[in-house]
C-alpha cells in the first residue's frame, strides 16, 4: 500500500477521533476521498489529488449513527463496527436487572489508571456490541470522556469516537475522594517537609494520612480541584447503574514517594488496605444514600511491574491486598472485581511504567462484564472459559488458531475482529 493510503486511513480511523484538531474541515463521517484531499492539499505523505469517481475502502470499515436517547432529550453519537450479530460468543440469563437493549449508564472514578488507560473504553464498546445502550450523561465532576494519554489500540477506531465520563486524578489515593472537607485536617510538624505539614493531616485506620492530594502530596501538583467529596459524587452518580471505583491503586505505592503522605511512617504494603477500606467504605456508602440500588464495583489492585511485564513475585503481595479490600463486598450492591494477566506477556505500558496496555485493559473491561453478569445485572454478556481454560485461554497467542470464541475473548492477547475472527491483539501504539 502507498505512504498517502497509510496515512489516509490512519487520520480516517485513528486520527480524528483521538486529534480532531489536526484535520479542520474533516469529521468522523468524513470519507477516506476526503482525507487524501485534505492530505493532498497540505503537500503531506505524496497524496495525489483523489479522482472524483474513485472508491476506496480502508481497512475495518466503521458505521457512524446516531442513536436518540428520548430520556435525555438529545442524541448520543456511537460508532457500530460493521459486523454481524454473530460476532461474539455470549451467554444468557432471563432475570437480569438490565436486560439486551436496555441502558447501562456506567460511571468511573479513578486516578492515571482512567486517565492514561483505555479499559473504560473498551468496557463501553462491548456493552454497546453486546446490544445495550450506553447514553451520553451529563455530569459535573468528571473531567475527562477520552484517556488524556495512552496506547492506540488495535480496535481503537471501535470506541475513540465514544465518550465515557470519567474522574481521572493522576496521583491522587482513595482518601481525595472519601472526605466532604478539610476541617477534620491538623496541622503538624512534619520534619523536613513544613509545606506538607501545614496543611494537615487526619487519622486514618491508625495512619497519619496528609489531607493533600497528590502524587507524593506535593502541595504544588494539588490543582483547581483540592477533593472530590463523596457526597458531591452521590449526587452526581445517583441515577447511575453500575460506579466503577479504581480510586485507591496508589494507596499502596506511597513507598516510591518516601511516604511523605503517611507522615514518614513507613506502613506495609498489605497494611495500605485499612486505610483503604476506611475511604472506599465512606464513598460506597455515601452513594448508596442517595441511590441504594447503584451496583458499585471495585476494581483490584493489579500486580507490579518491570517494563511491560508482570513482576511475579509481586503476584503474592497484590493478592494479599486486594483479599483485604474484597471484604467491603459486605455493603450492600458492592462486588469486587479480580482479575489476572499473564506472566511473561507484554501487558504494561511503556508510556506510562505501571500501567495495563490495551492488552492488559483488555482483560480488565472483559472481567468486568463476567462480574456484571454473575451478579445478575446483565442479561447477555460474553462466554467466556472458566477454571484450568480460563488460565490456559488468558495465555494464549495463537489466534488465528484458536478454537471457538470464548477462548479468543478472554485471551489478553487476541481479540474477536468485527468480521467474527479471532485475530492478535498488540499492546497498542505508544
Amino acid at each position: 500500500e502507498s505512504e498517502c493510503y497509510e496515512h489516509a486511513d490512519w487520520a480516517m480511523r485513528f486520527g480524528i477521533y483521538f486529534h480532531p484538531d489536526w484535520y479542520p474541515g474533516l469529521s468522523v463521517t468524513s470519507s477516506f476521498v476526503d482525507f487524501q484531499a485534505w492530505l493532498h492539499s497540505k503537500g503531506e505523505h505524496d497524496c495525489p489529488t483523489p479522482c472524483p469517481s474513485e472508491v476506496v475502502t480502508p481497512s475495518a470499515p466503521v458505521e457512524v449513527s446516531t442513536t436518540p436517547q428520548p430520556d435525555q432529550g438529545s442524541s448520543t453519537t456511537v460508532l457500530s463496527p460493521a459486523a454481524s450479530d454473530s460476532r461474539f460468543a455470549t451467554v444468557s440469563q432471563t432475570t437480569a436487572r438490565i436486560q439486551v437493549g436496555g441502558e447501562v449508564r456506567f460511571y468511573v472514578i479513578g486516578t492515571s489508571n482512567v486517565a492514561w488507560q483505555t479499559w473504560p473504553d473498551q468496557l463501553h464498546a462491548m456493552l454497546r456490541d453486546l446490544g445495550y445502550v450506553v447514553p451520553s450523561q451529563a455530569y459535573t465532576l468528571t473531567n475527562l470522556v477520552h484517556p488524556s494519554s495512552g496506547p492506540i489500540c488495535d480496535n481503537a477506531n471501535e470506541f475513540a469516537g465514544l465518550e465515557t465520563p470519567r474522574i481521572g486524578k493522576v496521583g491522587w489515593a482513595s482518601w481525595g475522594f472519601a472526605y466532604d472537607s478539610k476541617e477534620d485536617c491538623t496541622p503538624a510538624e512534619f520534619e523536613g517537609q513544613p509545606e506538607i505539614g501545614q496543611h494537615g493531616f487526619r487519622e486514618i485506620a491508625g495512619h497519619q494520612v496528609s489531607c493533600i492530594n497528590s502524587w507524593a502530596c506535593n502541595p504544588a501538583g494539588q490543582g483547581k480541584g483540592t477533593l472530590v467529596s463523596p457526597s458531591a459524587v452521590a449526587e452526581d452518580v445517583k441515577a447511575a447503574h453500575v460506579v466503577l471505583l479504581s480510586n485507591w491503586i496508589n494507596d499502596s505505592k506511597q513507598r516510591w514517594a518516601q511516604f511523605k503522605c503517611y507522615k514518614s511512617e513507613n506502613v506495609d504494603f498489605v497494611d495500605t488496605a485499612d486505610i483503604t477500606v476506611v475511604n472506599l467504605r465512606r464513598l460506597i456508602q455515601a452513594i448508596h444514600s442517595k441511590n441504594p440500588e447503584t451496583i458499585v464495583l471495585i476494581m483490584a489492585l493489579y500486580p507490579g511491574s518491570s517494563g511491560p511485564f508482570v513482576i511475579e513475585s509481586s503476584l503474592a503481595l497484590t493478592a494479599k491486598i486486594n483479599e483485604k479490600v474484597r471484604t467491603l463486598v459486605n455493603e450492600p450492591n458492592t462486588f469486587f472485581v479480580d482479575y489476572t494477566v499473564p506472566v511473561g506477556q507484554d501487558v504494561f505500558q511503556t508510556k506510562h511504567t505501571g500501567h495495563f496496555n490495551c492488552r492488559g485493559d483488555k482483560v480488565m473491561a472483559t472481567k468486568v462484564l463476567e462480574v456484571m453478569f454473575d451478579a445478575g445485572v446483565l442479561a447477555r454478556s460474553l462466554a467466556l472459559p472458566k477454571g484450568d481454560d480460563s488460565a490456559r485461554c488468558l495465555a494464549e497467542t495463537a489466534c488465528q488458531a484458536m478454537v471457538g470464541k470464548s477462548c479468543c475473548q478472554r485471551s489478553a492477547s487476541c481479540y474477536v475482529d468485527t468480521q467474527g475472527l479471532c485475530k492478535s491483539y498488540g499492546p497498542g501504539a505508544q
